[in-house]
């Protein structure tokens, strides 16, 4: 990575240091989520030799609902996520 004297200037040698991890993390994130995406196709096409496709496919939406549905209740009572309000 080419470090010009206008970075150097505005962040600082620590500075540079840091971004220069952040832009690896996000490489290792993006490498981690093609993977992952890629075994899901895999992952679903084993599920179908096992179960029918109308239950694997409204799992997903059965798990989000509860996980919402559990958020909402949370809200309810009067915990709070730390998310803004617009």
């Amino acid at each position: 990575m080419r470090m010009s004297i206008e970075m150097l200037f505005i962040c600082g040698k620590k500075g540079f240091l840091l971004a220069e991890k952040r832009e690896s993390l996000s490489w290792l994130a993006l490498w981690w989520t093609i993977i992952l995406w890629g075994l899901s196709f895999i992952a679903t096409r084993v599920a179908l030799r096992e179960v029918c496709p109308f239950p694997l496919s409204t799992l997903p939406f059965g798990i989000g609902g509860f996980v919402f549905l559990m958020a909402e209740r949370m809200i309810l009572i009067g915990v709070h996520f730390g998310i803004p309000s617009f």
